[in-house]
């Protein structure tokens, strides 16, 4: 049991479910540091554990990652199917917290490389939409349609704000139902 994570927090099955099926550990054996952001090194890497961790080969061919970092054969596996990508001067930023709109975008190039595409009707109707990035907008309708994106009370979305580790708990057990 993590010990930052109370019986009465909103998140705490999706928690325990993400942790017990390995696809999402604490940053501890101990702490799982629900409010703290996830990076980018740990969403290519929490994808990588969904798909059950495969052997890759070659090397990450960024200029601001370890070739034997905790998410090197992540973020391998993650650039050859094309779930993520660098940045134009080469570099991953492994460390750069990832925004709500673009976890849903790797959420749905995830969807995409697994061949799943949920039923339904593609429409975004957070009070926030209009601030959604273009380039994130499918993957955000996509979360939607999946019912891996829910959204807040208010019926925002709030695409740029950085996701948490609860928050990204609780979309990856809802995708986790799909994959």
């Amino acid at each position: 049991p993590f010990t930052d994570v109370s019986e009465d927090r909103w998140s705490y099955e999706s928690i325990y479910e993400a942790a017990a099926t390995g696809t999402m550990l604490g940053v501890t054996q101990t702490e799982f540091e629900p409010r703290s952001t996830m990076t980018r090194a740990m969403a290519v890497t929490v994808l990588y554990r969904m798909d059950g961790a495969p052997e890759v080969s070659g090397k990450a061919d960024y200029t601001d990652v370890r070739q034997n970092a905790f998410y090197t054969q992540a973020l391998i596996w993650g650039t050859e199917n094309g779930i993520v990508n660098g940045y134009q001067n080469g570099t991953y930023r492994p460390d750069e917290s990832v925004s709500r709109q673009q976890f849903a975008t790797m959420i749905q190039r995830y969807l995409n490389y697994k061949g799943i595409t949920p039923e339904g009707e593609n429409s975004i109707a957070f009070t926030d939409a209009d601030s959604i990035a273009d380039y994130a907008k499918e993957g955000v309708a996509l979360c939607v349609k999946a019912g891996i994106i829910t959204g807040y009370k208010d019926g925002s979305f709030k695409p740029t704000a950085k996701i948490t580790r609860e928050e990204a708990a609780a979309m990856l057990v809802r995708l986790l139902k799909l994959a």
